[in-house]
């Protein structure tokens, strides 16, 4: 591993979280106004959001500063004019607007659910004691808030708020007035002079508040709008005031600006203060996409990537272009006194600054986002500067300080032995690209475009997954297309080996593992095949180079693969011998043949079918050493389970992560105590990600201890992959749509504090019983252990009983179904396989008794997290009836004789009995079409339950069966 030449600590943690975001690679380019310049004479910082996470980042230090808080991706942001509060919103459930100190990176004040699901667009005003927003509701909102009041009291914090007009426009700008420093000293600025101006594409409003009456009006310009357009004219993009002048400008998407003042002539139907339209000037030939304001200019940002500046007869003072930018998202200058761009000229001519006093351009240096996702960083110096002229492109193009990702990242990848990581992504039939980062010095060092390069000769390639090699050689890529690229991991211009298209049907490569000796590899795709590849001599020629040879594919599930895994086993000769599983939606675990010799198609070992009603997700190796050679799969119910890799029988299941929705991702990680050496068994731990948001910990081995493992919000929306430092100390999650990667140190530390604060032996899992240890469920269960006892050496007896604190397995059914659980025959087999083989591995020996520490870890482990209601049901009767709702009895008769667990006659007979009550025929007692409805209630006399009574993620939801039945 390279030197750690880190810029500041990564491994320091708070102490509290097992996963500490430590660096954000990438920011939300789509927000207007969503980069701000923070510099001033004591600082050199910007201000971005990434995802769900505000950065405050140091552009000659390359460090961050990271507001977390949010669970949604930020919508909107504003900063004050003296650069000290950030405001940062969120669009979704449980949306938060927040105030943060610029300078200690601290929350100030949270206001929850503003607008009841989060704010749209926001601005600040110029004394930073105001925020007014627009929510995304139909109609929209328009509020000011008071945050500066009570930080404590968000009930006060509203202002007054307002309803915007017109529903069917929605208004996608909003900003306040703003003053001249000659303004701010000479009057104060009360409520009645903060003005507030929103624009949708056809309509722009003036709004006035007064604080006292708590009412918010609106300048009603529209017939003088639609008069003053009587010629078509492109949608409008933002409005902002003209400080020291009562004008305002509204900007087009034909890079034209409207010119809005007071006429102060009376008339019948307006007010003399009502802004009207008053011309039309034209300044750009591009839309102009910002608009801002600066000293005595109008700052223009348009579509090509030029900034003007603009006096106030619109008259352009200064431009800067060939900067390497398209459409300017956003534009904000440093807290600092203006630099006139000729400074250099004047120093040396002293004469002439009285003479060129009025002719001086000046205003502080500046920062431009752009949706090609740069930030940079412009000089006002360089106006007027006239470079040689293979320097003038440099010199007009600004530094970039942050480059971000433009489309959305499918795949990332973590060097093996170099702190890289690599990151890739693109948007179909447009742009792919590769990203490589420097994960301690904070560097891009590698840029790499797919599309248009000899690399990839297929137009439109995109990557869906990334990996590197184990050695660090190679760098693998599978595209949408089918296609297989081995890139050169010190150069990835360049092929290491030609490209593999090793299917006639182009289909997306989903995944690439590699084993751990780094000799073999395989890759699944979308149309559901497994496709396995050796490092060997070409042709099998020892004379010849080394290289990826194909071994063959299997089109092995006729649903999609979930997940894939290679493993080792010791033979009989004690020699390792590789192995290959897979898993899919279609409920099989495969094995695969990994020495076949057939080139056309991957032979397979064995194909069992391990879920009966859930679905797999994923699945790895078992890395904990047990005397048994196992197979780790998450599935759908979020359940972990066990699977003997020789027999394939279940030898355990327990509960996982519950948070998130099912884990569909998961990486190993090993852990090194101090006291430990490299030849001792490391701590083995897991990191996962849900689909969405969650990523998480797992403490190996798994025993279903809640404590063992935690889970918080990684991404705001979905996440697309996730990768392990070769050292593995840190997780990169990627965030697709959001743009960006997280970098988070795993402390260890954190978990094991957890587990330990968690209890003992069996005190995890009697908490996880409703009530505990001490509430009904759990005393119910200890009952009916003991009538179990009971009835196992016979009830009808007068004699004197030991009891030995232990039922025989098969008792296990029954306690299950008098707890409320009734599980399959198959999952009643998987429990008892679970119990029996339990000690196998260490005594020789199984265990065929019961006891109730065991039962009560069996039960909370194999319980379903969420009960089956009403409406699954309703949605099985459509689906068996064709969407028709109702099946004749003998339908359902057959289908529970014919189908799935076979019943018996007679045991179907019985079971309707001491549901239906007795009757000579129970057959006859069904109607002639049973619907949902009646199967619930008359059958099976499911309950409602309150949604009062509904406690916790595991309480059980299930509606039980009528106790009289």
């Amino acid at each position: 591993m390279e030197a750690d030449n880190a810029l500041f600590n990564e491994e320091a943690s708070d102490g509290i979280d097992a996963m500490n975001l430590k660096w954000v690679i990438g920011f939300n380019k789509d927000i207007n106004n969503g980069v701000h310049n923070l510099t001033s004479d004591e600082r050199t910082e910007i201000f971005y959001t990434s995802a769900h996470t505000g950065v405050i980042y140091n552009y000659e230090t390359r460090e961050q500063k990271l507001l977390q808080g949010h669970c949604n991706k930020i919508s909107c942001c504003a900063v004050s004019s003296d650069k000290r509060w950030i405001v940062t919103a969120d669009l979704g459930d449980d949306a938060l607007m927040v105030v943060w100190d610029s300078i200690t990176a601290t929350p100030l004040k949270t206001i929850f659910n503003p607008h009841g699901k989060g704010v749209y667009r926001m601005d600040i005003s110029q004394n930073g004691n105001y925020i007014c927003t627009l929510s995304d509701t139909v109609p929209q909102e328009i509020t000011v808030w008071d945050w500066s009041k009570d930080i404590n009291n968000d009930d006060d914090a509203i202002v007054v708020s307002g309803e915007v007009p017109n529903p069917d426009q929605k208004h996608y700008s909003i900003r306040f007035r703003t003053f001249t420093e000659y303004e701010l000293t000479e009057m104060d600025v009360d409520s009645s002079k903060l003005e507030i101006a929103t624009n949708s594409s056809k309509a722009v409003l003036f709004w006035k508040w007064n604080e006292q009456e708590r009412t918010l009006n609106y300048d009603d310009n529209e017939k003088e709008l639609k008069s003053f357009l009587r010629y078509a004219i492109d949608a409008f993009t933002q409005t902002v005031f003209i400080p020291g002048t009562t004008q305002a400008v509204t900007g087009t998407k034909k890079g034209q600006i409207i010119v809005w003042d007071m006429s102060f002539i009376m008339e019948a139907d307006s007010s003399p203060e009502q802004r009207k339209p008053m011309k039309l000037v034209a300044l750009v030939n591009h839309e102009a996409t910002f608009l801002t304001t600066q000293g005595p200019y109008l700052v223009v940002g348009s579509s090509e990537g030029a900034v003007r500046f603009y006096d106030q007869r619109f008259t352009v003072e200064a431009w800067f272009e060939n900067i390497k930018a398209d459409n300017i998202m956003s534009i904000s200058f440093a807290n600092q006194v203006p630099r006139p761009s000729n400074e250099n000229q004047i120093k040396n001519e002293p004469s002439r600054i009285d003479d060129d006093k009025k002719k001086i351009f000046a205003c502080p240096d500046f920062i431009i986002s752009s949706d090609n996702a740069n930030i940079i960083k412009l000089m006002s110096v360089h106006f007027e500067d006239i470079p040689p002229v293979d320097k003038k492109e440099q010199c007009f193009q600004g530094q970039t300080l942050v480059k971000g990702m433009r489309y959305p990242v499918n795949a990332i990848a973590v060097h093996p032995k170099k702190p890289l990581v690599a990151i890739a992504g693109g948007k179909q039939d447009d742009y792919s690209y590769i990203h490589v980062w420097n994960y301690r010095t904070r560097i891009r060092k590698k840029f790499s475009p797919f599309s248009g390069t000899k690399i990839l000769q297929v137009h439109n390639a995109m990557p869906l997954c990334m990996e590197f090699s184990p050695n660090g050689e190679f760098l693998c890529i599978g595209f949408n297309n089918g296609n297989l690229l081995l890139l050169d991991s010190e150069n990835i211009n360049r092929e290491k080996q030609p490209q593999i298209k090793y299917t006639e049907v182009a289909k997306g490569i989903t995944r690439i593992v590699f084993s751990n000796d780094g000799k073999a590899m395989v890759t699944t795709d979308k149309g559901d095949r497994v496709a396995l590849f050796k490092w060997e001599h070409k042709r099998n020629n020892p004379d010849l180079n080394m290289e990826w040879v194909y071994c063959g594919q299997h089109k092995s599930h006729y649903k999609r693969i979930t997940g894939v895994a290679f493993g080792e086993s010791i033979d009989e000769r004690e020699k390792s011998v590789l192995r290959l599983f897979s898993v899919g939606e279609d409920r099989k675990l495969i094995e695969y043949d990994t020495n076949s010799t057939d080139m056309t198609q991957l032979q397979i070992l064995s194909n069992n079918k391990i879920e009966q009603e859930h679905k797999p997700t994923c699945c790895i190796w078992y890395p904990v050493s047990t005397g048994e050679d196992l197979l780790l799969t998450m599935n759908n119910a979020y359940k972990i389970k066990l699977w003997n890799a020789n027999n394939k029988g279940c030898r355990l299941t327990c509960l996982g992560p519950t948070s998130g929705g099912p884990i569909v991702k998961l990486k190993l990680i090993a852990k090194y105590t101090d006291a430990r050496t490299a030849i001792d068994a490391p701590d083995y731990y897991l990191v996962y990600a849900t689909e969405e948001k969650v990523i998480g910990l797992i403490k190996l081995p798994v025993d279903g201890n809640p404590n063992k493992h935690v889970g918080l919000v990684g991404h705001p929306g979905s996440i697309t992959d996730i990768a392990v430092s070769g050292d593995h100390k840190f997780l990169f999650t990627a965030g697709g749509d959001d743009l960006c990667v997280n970098m988070w140190y795993i402390d260890h530390q954190a978990i094991e504090r957890q587990i330990a604060l968690g209890g003992q032996g069996e005190e995890p899992f009697e908490n996880m019983i409703e009530g505990g240890k001490f509430g009904k469920p759990y005393k119910d269960m200890k009952d009916f252990f003991y009538y179990s006892q009971i009835r196992s050496k016979k009830e009808n007896t007068t004699k004197a009983r030991k009891l030995e604190g232990s039922v025989p397995l098969g008792e296990i059914g029954f306690l299950m179904r008098a707890m409320g659980y009734y599980p399959s025959q198959q999952e009643i087999d998987n429990m008892i396989n679970e119990v029996k083989y339990s000690k196998f591995t260490d005594t020789g020996k199984v265990v065929n008794h019961l006891d109730m520490d065991t039962l009560l870890r069996v039960f909370v482990n194999h319980r379903p997290v969420y009960g089956v209601d009403r409406n699954e049901i309703r949605e099985s009767f459509k689906v068996l009836s064709k969407d028709i709702g109702s099946l004749p009895k003998e339908k359902i008769i057959d289908l529970l004789l014919s189908k799935g667990e076979i019943m018996q006659d007679s045991e179907l007979k019985s079971c309707l009995i001491s549901l239906l009550g007795p009757s000579e025929d129970i057959y006859e007692t069904l109607p002639n079409d049973v619907n949902a409805d009646f199967f619930l209630e008359k059958i099976l006399g499911f309950e409602e339950v309150p949604e009062d009574q509904i406690e916790g993620d595991n309480q059980i939801v299930e509606e039980e069966e009528d106790p009289e039945n």
